[in-house]
């Protein structure tokens, strides 16, 4: 049922004279799987979908990789006949599209679920609110902007006109297309005329923001709507007569000029840049021109050699493995613990430096962090560990404290 119709015709699939050749001329692993590959296409076209994991599977692995056709067919076989491995390589593409469509369906059909289980709650959501007089997030956003947008708010925006002189947006990269549009809104007298006011004083629109820091989409942020809006803003203010600036904000007041040049050298590239930058733009400068700064790049820490064993003696020791999480951890550990001992000093403070001075960030906390501290501690540097926080400054315990008062 899953399976789109256009796919399920046997001559769209590879064809058999194909496999007729992997089975008479190849190898017997290569004859084996093209005699079951031969038995598929020889289905119904129902049966086949039944059976489809099985004809998946030829072409790809349980992690959803695609197989490799190294010695499939042989590689004699494949010199000979190169037209096999061209039809191999296009089943797999159609299986690959196939599989798009099956993954979206499903997600629909759990939408589809997820909506009809929660639509319920829903309602009976928005009748406790109507019962209590009360609005959420979402009801301010979504009435202000039908009061502004109404055809009789015209009274409203005029008195609005007269208090507002400067409007700031911040963190614009997670606002939503509504409430840009409240903004719009507000400022359309800033620049047509002299609205509300007899003396109109130059007012100013302000919004800051990073498209690479929103995180917002699921409440409709949108960071093309940002740089829809600032040209649409700009263009108004240009018609106005009014002075309009696009700063970039590409001073950093934390790194110094090493770690910036790493960063804007990674990025350089296209593929890194994508979804982080527009070509061109990620240049940044310091401002703590005057201290120095390092980079340093270490090696991949290699998995250790495996120890072969007779399986008849006994273990006299331990073997002494190491994984590399905790090769990392040590060296790591290792290197910190060397810094302090120099003691030098933290230039940016003009004092020694301390445990404290140092940072190590890490992508999550797994097996590493808990072997980096283990490290740290045995070398006698001092370390907060993993489990020094407030618990109530976290935002899933204060989700799952919200959710407590509400029921």
């Amino acid at each position: 049922r899953l399976l789109p119709r256009r796919f399920r015709q046997v001559e769209q699939w590879l064809q058999p004279a194909a496999l007729q050749l992997m089975v008479a001329k190849g190898s017997a692993t290569v004859r084996e799987r093209a005699m079951a590959m031969r038995g598929w296409l020889s289905m119904s076209a129902e049966q086949r979908a039944v059976d489809w994991t099985a004809w998946r599977a030829q072409f790809f692995n349980d992690r959803n990789e695609p197989r490799a056709f190294g010695t499939f067919p042989n590689k004699k076989l494949a010199e000979l006949h190169p037209e096999i491995l061209t039809e191999l390589e296009a089943e797999q593409a159609r299986i690959w599209e196939i599989e798009d469509a099956r993954r979206a369906l499903l997600c629909a059909e759990a939408t589809n679920a997820l909506l009809r289980l929660t639509a319920p709650a829903l309602a009976a959501y928005e009748q406790q609110k109507q019962r209590s007089g009360l609005l959420d997030y979402s009801d301010l956003i979504g009435r202000t902007e039908l009061l502004l947008l109404d055809p009789g708010a015209a009274w409203v925006l005029y008195k609005l006109d007269g208090g507002i002189d400067h409007l700031l947006l911040d963190e614009v990269q997670d606002t939503a297309p509504e409430q840009w549009r409240i903004a719009h809104r507000l400022t359309e007298e800033f620049f047509a005329g002299l609205g509300a006011r007899e003396h109109e004083a130059t007012r100013t629109f302000f919004a800051v923001g990073d498209p690479k820091q929103s995180i917002y989409s699921f409440q409709g942020a949108d960071p093309a709507e940002f740089l829809r809006s600032r040209d649409q803003m700009r263009q108004r203010v240009g018609d106005a007569g009014h002075v309009w600036r696009t700063v970039r904000l590409d001073v950093s007041f934390r790194s110094t000029q090493p770690v910036l040049a790493l960063v804007d050298a990674v990025f350089r590239d296209p593929v890194a840049a994508d979804g982080v930058a527009e070509p061109g733009t990620l240049v940044h400068y310091p401002d703590r021109e005057r201290f120095a700064g390092s980079v340093e790049l270490w090696p991949l820490a290699p998995p250790p050699e495996p120890v072969k064993a007779e399986p008849w003696t006994v273990p006299a020791e331990n073997l002494g493995l190491v994984s590399a999480p905790q090769m990392l951890a040590d060296a790591v550990a290792e290197s910190i613990r060397r810094e302090l001992a120099a003691g030098g000093g933290l230039e940016s403070q003009d004092r020694p430096l301390d445990a404290g001075d140092i940072l190590v960030l890490v992508r999550r906390r797994g097996a590493f962090a808990n072997a980096l501290v283990r490290a740290l501690k045995a070398r006698d540097v001092p370390v907060a560990g993993l489990d020094r926080l407030a618990l109530t400054e976290q935002i899933a315990v204060q989700d799952v404290l919200a959710a407590c008062d509400a029921v």
